[in-house]
C-alpha cells in the first residue's frame, strides 16, 4: 500500500481492489518511532477518474486508530463489504520512513 514513504507528512495509498476477499489485515512497519493517526477509507463500486476522490468513507473501529511512539502496527479488518480499501496516514510525531502491507484472504479458497 505504501513503499518508503517519509512517515512525517500526510500519506494516501493508492486503491486496492479487495472485492470478494473476506477478510485482510494491513501491517504498517516504520523505521522510527511515530505518532499519529490512520484512517481505513473504503467504498464501492467502480467509478469513472472524474469521481476519484467521491464516495470513499472512513471506516468505523470503535475509537480511533492512534499510536504513539511506534514502529510496528497492525489493523485487522475482519470484514470487507464494500469493493475497494485505501490507508491514510496523519503524523504528529516521528522521522523517517514508512511502508504499509496489506494482505487478504477468501474463507474456503
Amino acid at each position: 500500500m505504501l513503499k518508503n514513504l517519509s512517515a512525517t507528512s500526510n500519506q494516501t495509498s493508492g486503491k486496492t481492489n479487495v472485492a470478494n476477499m473476506d477478510s485482510a489485515s494491513i501491517h504498517i512497519k516504520f523505521s522510527a518511532a511515530n505518532s499519529g493517526e490512520f484512517i481505513v477509507e473504503a467504498r464501492n463500486g467502480e467509478y469513472a477518474a472524474h469521481e476519484a476522490e467521491l464516495n470513499w468513507y472512513a471506516l468505523q473501529f470503535g475509537e480511533l486508530l492512534t499510536i504513539t511512539t511506534e514502529t510496528d502496527v497492525q489493523i485487522v479488518l475482519a470484514e470487507m463489504p464494500f469493493t475497494e480499501v485505501r490507508l491514510k496516514w496523519i503524523p504528529s510525531a516521528g522521522a523517517g520512513t514508512m511502508n504499509a502491507y496489506l494482505t487478504m484472504k477468501t474463507a474456503g479458497a
